[in-house]
């Protein structure tokens, strides 16, 4: 469990009257005490969302300083002891406070500073790019809204890029908002292409399926077309073996294929010496 946070006495040059109702207003907007913490990103979101808290609060950059000095806790607290120790606070305003802060709490900020000028989107979905953008900008030298825009860009995979450039966007929300689109266009056309690519392979199995059943054409048809020749060999072969010959008489060959001599034949009566148009019987 967390400990009772330490109400601290609220000093400086600011109305101690006043300072009390930014502090109710403070808790009603639903502010979180600083424990402090190891982790950069931890640090950077608890400031994050003071700061997003005193853009409504109609309160001067010393007031701020002593709000932000009042939601330290636990070793959040010595700290800012230490820090009284060593320096006159009473005149420092928020820049000041940021400054001391941000040399306690990320002792890397040069580093940081400098993932934020190499960062670009790579693998991430546009989303993620941009919420890294916006925690490492916080370490980075002061933006006009148009580097920002153009930082943005020069970070984006060449596919969002070369859609979004063109259109010379002029802030970060705009830039972030197009790329978003474009991702998704991409994304759905891809998907487009994956349900073409399976439907296309699912037809050619099925056409491959149907030519090993004989169902239609190629190997099925020339199948068929072996078997109904075999037919009419097995059929010529049977024939051959019970037929006649006209020429000898003999069973088990035709006359073409007889081994004796051509003699002229009656096909009627099967005597030779005569032909069947000049036969005499019946």
């Amino acid at each position: 469990m967390e400990p009772e946070p330490i109400v601290p006495t609220i000093t400086g040059h600011a109305d101690s009257s006043r300072l009390v109702e930014l502090v109710r207003e403070l808790r009603e907007l639903g502010a979180k005490p600083f424990y402090g913490t190891r982790s950069y990103m931890r640090a950077d979101e608890w400031f994050g969302n003071i700061e997003n808290l005193f853009e409504i609060m109609e309160c001067s950059e010393v007031e701020k300083k002593e709000l932000a000095v009042f939601l330290l806790q636990g070793k959040a607290r010595y700290w800012w002891a230490e820090v009284k120790r060593a320096e006159d606070v009473s005149l420092m305003d928020w820049e000041g406070f940021k400054t001391v802060f941000y040399a306690k709490y990320f002792p890397g900020k040069d580093k940081l500073e400098a993932s934020f000028l190499s960062l670009e989107q790579g693998s991430m979905s546009v989303g993620d790019y941009e919420a890294k953008f916006s925690r490492l900008l916080r370490f980075a030298q002061p933006m006009t809204e148009v580097q920002k825009a153009r930082k943005f860009e020069l970070g984006l995979v060449d596919d969002i890029r070369s859609s979004v450039v063109n259109l010379r966007l002029q802030t970060l929300t705009e830039v972030v908002d197009c790329a978003i689109a474009v991702e998704k266009t991409i994304e759905l056309y891809i998907q487009h292409q994956n349900r073409q690519r399976d439907y296309r392979g699912k037809g050619k199995a099925l056409a491959q399926c149907m030519c090993a059943s004989g169902e239609h054409g190629g190997t099925g048809k020339r199948q068929r077309t072996g078997n109904q020749k075999e037919g009419r060999a097995a059929m010529h072969a049977q024939q051959t073996r019970t037929s006649e010959c006209y020429n000898c008489s003999e069973v088990g060959h035709l006359c073409r294929d007889c081994p004796k001599p051509k003699a002229h034949c009656c096909f009627k009566c099967k005597q030779p010496g005569h032909l069947a148009k000049h036969c005499t019987r019946g």
